[in-house]
């Protein structure tokens, strides 16, 4: 079985997907089926991010091209060409693992859809973006056999807002990065503090800022915990601002609670582990996720995680977490009242969590990843 591989998200941001994207092909290197497949990225724009020397290595053969991406997209929606074929060979298997779905002359498609969000919170997203990637998994959809997705949230979503029908959508885990564990090196965790001007223990949010994240909502929260309780934990907010940042700004401001927050800005991944492994508890109240990741990294690194309980966020979680409502300021007040007093309902939701992130792998996602190719390849597809 021929397979091939549509890996562009590495060449063109360092997003969730791109993320995602590596960790898949690095699990897939190490299996049998790695030696007959090709990777097929454009990168007319210059390699960016952490990913950019991750394909050279896998030991895969790999095909790349110099085309503007629009006029590619263009060509392929008004001509139906380039094919697959053309660009990478002749595959069994095509898989789409980043809103690409290509003219394709024989084998099957495959698309991931990793979540509808720019359907869903069309706020969190700015205009041009939320166009340009309906207009990408409308057509990607219309053009697979099958389409895989990270969570049954996602799934349900895809069913409703693109009409899919279920027996065309399987539903496979994401997983940590294999980087995030407990950082127990005390000098590790000081550093970081000193770096983001951490002076307290922490209360941790990690990622973009933008609406569906439910920041106001966590400052609000924040803001009515009693004196004592935001004397001693800092509320650390890292990631970047994106759109949405002045309602952020505001809340900071209403709530007054301007010398207790701290912004850090981006953070590099290779920092993210010791900065979960530090705070005292991890906070996620975001409305909506297609799969939540930072929830199991959390886990991962030992660190408590308060999180939704909506979307995929109870999937992903489990009993391994403290759920709240996201739009329920006193839910969340009170989950952090507790988390913060009861060292053992700490104890309990760091040992949950590490057991519950331990069942998620890449290497899982991989094989239940090959077994829908086998799937569409040998005509035993529902």
């Amino acid at each position: 079985m021929r397979i091939g591989i549509n890996a562009s998200a590495l060449v063109h941001e360092n997003t969730g997907v791109a993320r995602y994207t590596s960790s898949f092909l690095k699990a897939l290197s190490a299996r049998e089926e790695a030696r007959d497949t090709v990777l097929f990225y454009n990168y007319f724009r210059r390699w960016g991010g952490d990913t950019g020397g991750v394909l050279p290595d896998l030991g895969m053969e790999n095909k790349t091209w110099r085309i503007p991406e629009r006029l590619l997209r263009l060509s392929w929606n008004l001509f139906n060409r380039p094919s697959v074929e053309r660009l990478i060979g002749r595959v069994d298997i095509y898989h789409n693992l980043s809103f690409y779905g290509i003219p394709q002359q024989t084998g099957k498609q495959i698309s991931t859809v990793h979540d509808l969000l720019f359907m869903r919170f069309p706020d969190s997203f700015t205009a041009s973006v939320r166009d340009s990637l309906t207009g990408a998994v409308v057509d990607a959809v219309k053009r697979a056999d099958y389409i895989i997705t990270v969570s049954n949230a996602a799934k349900s979503d895809i069913i409703e807002m693109l009409g899919v029908p279920e027996n065309r959508i399987r539903v496979i885990y994401e997983a940590p990065d294999q980087a995030f564990k407990p950082v127990d090196d005390t000098d590790i965790l000081k550093s970081i503090r000193k770096k983001y001007g951490i002076d307290k223990d922490y209360l941790l949010f990690l990622g973009a800022g933008e609406p569906r994240k439910n920041l106001p909502f966590l400052m609000e929260a924040y803001g009515s915990l009693s004196q004592d309780i935001r004397q001693e934990y800092r509320l650390v907010i890292a990631g970047p601002a994106r759109w949405g940042s002045e309602a952020i700004d505001a809340k900071i401001k209403e709530c007054g609670i301007e010398r207790d927050v701290i912004l850090t800005g981006y953070i590099p991944d290779k920092e993210a582990a010791a900065l979960y492994s530090g705070a005292t508890i991890f906070i996620f109240p975001s409305l909506g996720e297609g799969f939540g990741l930072p929830v199991l990294e959390a886990m991962s690194c030992g660190t408590p995680v308060i999180c939704s309980n909506i979307s995929s966020m109870p999937e992903v979680a489990g009993d391994a977490a403290y759920k709240i409502d996201p739009y329920n300021v006193e839910d969340l007040t009170a989950a952090i009242q507790a988390m913060v007093t009861d060292d053992s309902l700490r104890a309990g939701f760091r040992c949950k969590g590490l057991d519950r992130a331990a069942e998620f792998s890449w290497e899982k996602n991989v094989a239940e990843t090959l077994a829908v190719y086998h799937e569409l390849v040998e005509g035993t597809a529902g």
